[in-house]
Order: structure tokens, then sequence, then C-alpha cells
């Protein structure tokens, strides 16, 4: 991913292809620790100084390897709704596939 700010716009763009075309969306994948739930803060903010970012779609995996990782899962749902357009929440129980 490459961000690059063009002073005619005063905004910055997040692009993928290396082309400078703006993305429909920027996702995220928040675990719901400090650094992920740091990124979708600050980027909320920024989204409200720069209304030309891409709307933010949260991502979130409840793994299933705690008891409590569902309830987890959905604390971090709660806190995203104030902070990306969009989240996405998804089961993957990865316990069979433990050693």
């Amino acid at each position: 991913m490459e961000m690059e700010h063009r002073e005619q716009d005063a905004a910055w763009y997040v692009h993928i292809d290396g082309q400078g075309n703006k993305t429909d969306v920027t996702g995220f994948a928040i675990s719901g620790g400090v650094d992920s739930m740091a990124l979708a803060a600050l980027y909320a903010r920024a989204k409200k100084s720069h209304h030309l970012l891409p709307p933010a779609h949260g991502f979130i995996v409840d793994h299933k390897v705690r008891p409590e990782s569902t309830e987890e899962a959905e604390w971090v749902a709660e806190q995203l709704r104030s902070r990306c357009e969009k989240h996405t929440s998804c089961v993957i129980d990865v316990r069979a596939n433990l050693v």
C-alpha cells in the first residue's frame, strides 16, 4: 500500500495499484489490541480533516482459540461503530487446526 499527498486537493490518497487511483474503501484488520485500535482511531480522526480519504472498513476475526474470543470480538465491533463507516465480523474456528 502506498500513501501520497497531493497538494492540488490537499488530501491523502491511499492506493494499492501504484497508479494513483483512489480506492473505494480502506480495510483494517482490527484485533482489539492497542495498536490496531489506535490505528482505527487515528484514521477516523484523519478522515474528519481529510474528507477525500476513502471510507474505513474494519475486519474482526473471532478465532475461537480462547473461550472469551467471542466476547472480545463483540467489544471490538462496538468500538468500531464510532470509528469505521462499516465493519465485518467473521468466525474462523482455528481450534481444529491447532496441534
